[in-house]
């Protein structure tokens, strides 16, 4: 272990040795050389500026070149847009940490057959929001046609896993089976950077895609997307729908361009990517059904972590199934990937529409070793820990006790139900802002409850559900100054008040009306987004139909405080 320790610091020295290189010195490879709501998140998101929406996208054409050791990526986008009023400027949501190298704006009007150029008078991106605006010579005419084609360049994050970003990890396997005596100390060195694995993915909940590519960052603009990726060949990509096809990069044997399926319209933040070498458990389980579900279902997983992962699939396609009946409503996609993705350091899984992304990290060493440093000069003592406890913690095997801390490996289904649920609410039809993520997490969470008790008898909340959370309720209401003015907390008491609301719906009115009422929701508000007044509409309607309640303020009591 101490030798496994100096090789490691070794390693990390080095490495920060090559990263001072200049640019204009290393030459980047696609390759690799060498080896369900946040809400606290969400109720930030809630109070940023929107843009105008008088011009609306169509369709995305995606294309990223990710230089993985490098840490960057090149893109291009093509975004098709519609004039929905008489307006002189293209608004958009762009980081301010991606440099736009180039844009170009083509128009049709709505009398004409052939696009022209527009003349760009200037572009801006705004100083304290994320905001870039195209401004116009002229002003464009209402159901106008356009296409905005931008190049850009950003580096990938590494410090969290949101966004597009980058994480690695150590092959233990062949770690262990090619360790060099002391006396080797090159090829020591060199096996250990060999095995430094790296893994390329996204989590673009809630605002992160503007953090990837320039985009109409808000739910409720969805358009379908084109996605082209640069993947080494060894390695698998995996997006929202499945590959339509590959092709050879010129120059570069051991890379790839990986051209996936083009997706229905769906917001940004429901846009997935996972680059890594995973393999599948298993085979492939298809699933068809008589209300038209016709989807392939595939686990995914580092090689040594597929026997802790045994039984996952029939687990998955138990709670698809059951989600798949109770809905009535067939999914628009042909696959359905969950990814056990190595150092995924996200509160919630990343819920792409089509790519569910579930952590899979050891239990001690690397996910609490990950701080800020106090001063620049403790920069080399935190590498040093961090790539030494990397070392360390990797090297233990698939058999060891905490190597099995993954959500999906857990004994229970509530939380694999409510990853799959947000596949129609959340992802089929959306929230219209952010304002109303609580209600979207409130009906899910009810409706996970009740799918995993119809699964298991909800074993792994040992019958107490509700209770569990009432009590907290309870407990929280009942002091001087409920929630202590934490912003968090308040939100995700909003959240239990909404799924116990849904919970009294379902019993006072009867599970066939309340179920009636939720499907036929989501059918009416499918591809598109909702508000809190369509879900009080519906329900209303049902109620009627029912000779039920003929007055009830939802809102009202959504913002109660008790």
């Amino acid at each position: 272990m101490l030798r496994r320790a100096i090789w490691a610091s070794l390693a990390a020295a080095l490495c920060l040795s090559v990263q001072s290189l200049p640019p204009d010195k290393m030459r980047r490879y696609h390759i690799i050389k060498a080896r369900s709501i946040d809400i606290y998140n969400v109720y930030g998101v809630a109070m940023e500026t929107r843009l105008f929406s008088s011009v609306e996208p169509t369709g995305y054409k995606l294309e990223l070149e990710p230089y993985l050791e490098d840490g960057v990526f090149n893109g291009r986008v093509s975004i098709n847009m519609t004039w929905v009023q008489d307006y002189n400027r293209v608004e958009i949501y762009v980081a301010h940490d991606i440099d736009i190298s180039a844009t170009e704006l083509w128009i049709r009007g709505p009398d004409s057959r052939e696009m022209t150029k527009a003349v760009i008078e200037s572009e801006n991106l705004d100083e304290k929001k994320s905001i870039y605006t195209i401004r116009l010579n002229e002003e464009v005419r209402k159901n106008s046609t356009g296409r905005l084609d931008i190049s850009f360049s950003g580096n990938l994050e590494t410090a969290t896993t949101e966004g597009f970003f980058k994480t690695t990890y150590t092959d233990a396997n062949e770690q262990e089976s090619t360790e060099p005596s002391v006396r080797e100390f090159d090829s020591h060195l060199a096996g250990f950077l060999k095995f430094m694995c790296i893994v390329a993915a996204t989590q673009l909940r809630p605002n992160n895609a503007r953090r990837m590519f320039p985009c109409f960052d808000e739910p409720t603009f969805k358009a379908p997307f084109e996605l082209s990726v640069v993947c080494p060949r060894n390695m698998v990509a995996l997006s929202n729908t499945p590959v339509a096809r590959t092709e050879n990069i010129t120059g570069e044997p051991n890379a790839i361009w990986v051209h996936f399926e083009k997706t229905p319209p769906m917001s940004t933040f429901t846009l997935g990517l996972v680059i890594a070498d995973l393999k599948q458990l298993g085979e492939t389980i298809e699933y068809k059904d008589e209300y038209g579900n016709d989807i392939e279902l595939r686990l995914w997983g580092r090689q040594e972590y597929l026997t802790a992962l045994k039984g996952v699939d029939e687990k998955i396609h138990k709670v698809f199934s059951e989600i798949a009946r109770y809905w009535r409503v067939p999914l628009p996609l042909r696959k359905l990937d969950v990814v056990a993705l190595p150092n995924y350091q996200g509160v919630k899984p990343a819920d792409n529409w089509g790519l569910i992304v579930f952590n899979y990290t050891l239990e001690g060493g690397l996910r609490n070793s990950l701080r800020k440093p106090s001063n620049p000069n403790e920069f080399g003592l935190i590498s040093f820990v961090l790539i030494s406890t990397l070392a360390l913690d990797d090297a233990r095997g698939p058999d060891d006790e905490d190597f099995r801390e993954s959500d999906l490996s857990n004994r229970g289904y509530l939380q694999l139900t409510q990853e799959v649920l947000y596949q129609w609410l959340g992802a089929f039809t959306t929230p219209d802002w952010w304002w109303y993520a609580h209600l979207n997490k409130g009906l899910v969470g009810f409706l996970a409850a009740k799918t995993a008790f119809q699964i298991d008898n909800g074993v792994e909340m040992e019958g107490k559900w509700p209770m569990t959370v009432l009590y907290s309720l309870y407990y929280e209401f009942g002091k001087p100054y409920p929630h202590s003015r934490i912003t968090g907390m308040k939100q995700e008491m909003e959240c239990t008040k909404i799924e116990l609301l849904f919970r009294m719906f379902n019993y006072t009115l009867g599970a066939d009306t309340f179920d009636k009422g939720v499907r036929t929701f989501l059918d009416t508000r499918k591809f598109i987004t909702f508000l809190v007044r369509d879900a009080k509409g519906i329900l209303m309607l049902i109620l009627c139909f029912n000779n039920s309640l003929h007055v009830i303020n939802m809102e009202y009591f959504l913002k109660s405080e008790k």
